[in-house]
């Protein structure tokens, strides 16, 4: 798998170690954090010599998700690290024994689609394989030296009686927690 079980674990851990086993968090309180995915297609062919400009692309994606109390996981897509509008977060797990599968499973299809767009213009036989494409995933500051997640707290609804909920109010919170 491309978002390798080393990425998922770090922000599985993350909102363990911060949220869901935190008892210094109320209900509905968390933390967001993104991710930056960064796929490039270099436009060379497999034998790593010969160059073809028009194969040459770059999608930049940001992956937020938002952790909270209790396991309940969000996720948007967008183009910035800013918080995304509450309407554009999808509820991807309320359960405690699937929020570490369900809530961060869309990565790779995220991540084969970008695939995907960066490779359309290089012909099938010379695209690379997936796993050894050039991409890059890192966990965003909105600055060199900002702050790796924000505090904060949501209120939801029910979607039609559904087992997901959405967001309709996201707000950033101060928060002191022991950790």
């Amino acid at each position: 798998m491309i978002v390798t079980d080393t990425e998922k674990n770090i922000m599985i851990n993350l909102a363990e170690q911060l949220v869901v086993y935190n008892d210094d968090f109320k209900m509905n309180e968390g933390i967001h954090f993104c991710l930056k995915l960064d796929v490039e297609n270099l436009g060379f062919e497999k034998d790593g010599n010969t160059y073809h400009e028009d194969w040459e692309s770059r999608k930049i994606t940001f992956v937020h998700y938002i952790v909270v109390n209790h396991h309940s996981v969000y996720m948007a897509i967008s183009k910035s690290t800013d918080i995304p509008t509450p309407e554009t977060f999808k509820n991807t797990s309320n359960h405690d024994s699937c929020w570490r599968s369900d809530g961060f499973y869309d990565l790779f299809k995220i991540f084969m689609k970008m695939y995907d767009e960066t490779h359309k213009n290089t012909p099938k036989e010379h695209r690379p394989s997936p796993v050894s494409c050039s991409y890059k995933i890192s966990l965003t500051t909105k600055w060199l030296s900002g702050k790796v997640f924000d505090f904060v707290k949501i209120e939801t609804e029910h979607k039609n009686n559904n087992y997901h909920k959405n967001i309709l109010k996201i707000e950033k919170i101060k928060k002191t927690i022991t950790i």
